[in-house]
């Protein structure tokens, strides 16, 4: 496999991974809001009194934090003073700034006596319960707004890495085009390759048809013209032989004959040209004889392949 197509293939696992690490996250984020519960009890509102007394008997859990009730906080607080009632507004923030809120009415009492232990310290009670309220509101949004923008990071991150991943995808797809094109380019040229091979295979056995054919054509005319000398026919005119071997004259003549002299005796003088056996080559060795009257026979042409 080409080099580039890994590095691709790599660059492809890697976005994958991203994309699924940043959705797994995405996902595992905790979006539930606490619950707030409520404990019978016997508390009366007055003006004025001391807020902690109001969350007696409150609760709040939450899914991933657990028990969070030191974190509910007294939003506001409304009187009724035709019903003798008041209802407070509570929230609770967990860790991951989910924020739940939850309002509960307390019977109470707005008589003068009541009015009048608490009027020195109604102004310094209503301040700090509104700091006290601002600051939970103002801590809650801040959580609110830390959680939300955290998402959207979130988000953009698993946007990114699916545009990422989306790009490597292109890209793994053009070099594997690529690799394609390049494989049947390859593959076209070998078999132009194989086609000129054969067309040259084709040539040489063509040409080497013909020289045979002339061989023996100019063997026959040199036997008409003279009759009474020897007569060589082969029966191949192409041969492989070793390197360091030798042409198989005994195996390679056809017709060795003569109107006088034997086949041994003409075998016996036969006078074939040199070459060069020592290397890889091709050769022509030519090769005629002679009768016991010194008439020399036609000669014929043998093209010799030295091979490994």
């Amino acid at each position: 496999m080409p080099r580039n197509n890994i590095l691709i293939i790599s660059l492809i696992s890697i976005n994958i991974i991203l994309v699924m690490i940043c959705g797994f996250f995405y996902i595992k984020k905790d979006r539930s809001e606490p619950k707030i519960a409520f404990a019978a009890d016997d508390t009366v509102y007055t003006v004025g009194m001391d807020t902690n007394d109001l969350l007696t008997g409150m609760t709040a859990v939450d899914n991933k934090d657990g028990d969070i009730s030191d974190r509910i906080v007294i939003e506001k607080i409304l009187e009724n003073k035709d019903k003798n009632v008041a209802v407070v507004y509570y929230a609770v923030c967990d860790y991951d700034g989910n924020v739940a809120k939850a309002s509960r009415e307390f019977p109470a009492r707005f008589d003068l006596l009541a009015s009048a232990q608490v009027s020195d310290s109604t102004n310094s009670a209503d301040t700090e319960s509104d700091e006290e309220q601002q600051d939970a509101e103002a801590l809650a949004a801040e959580e609110a707004a830390k959680a939300e923008e955290e998402a959207r990071l979130a988000e953009e991150e698993a946007q990114r890495a699916a545009e990422e991943a989306a790009k490597a995808e292109e890209e793994a797809r053009l070099a594997e085009e690529a690799a394609k094109a390049e494989e049947e380019a390859k593959k076209a040229e070998e078999e132009a390759k194989k086609a000129e091979e054969e067309a040259k295979k084709t040539d040489a056995d063509k040409k080497a048809e013909e020289e045979r054919k002339a061989a023996e054509a100019a063997a026959a005319e040199a036997s008409k013209k003279s009759a009474g000398s020897p007569y060589i026919e082969l029966k191949y005119t192409e041969c492989k032989v070793p390197i360091g071997g030798g042409v198989p004259w005994a195996d390679a003549i056809k017709t060795l004959k003569d109107d006088k002299d034997g086949y041994e005796a003409l075998f016996r003088n036969l006078i074939a040209s040199k070459f060069d056996n020592s290397k890889v080559g091709d050769a022509k060795v030519t090769l005629y004889t002679t009768d016991s009257d010194k008439n020399k026979s036609n000669t014929v042409t043998m093209t010799v392949h030295v091979v490994q």
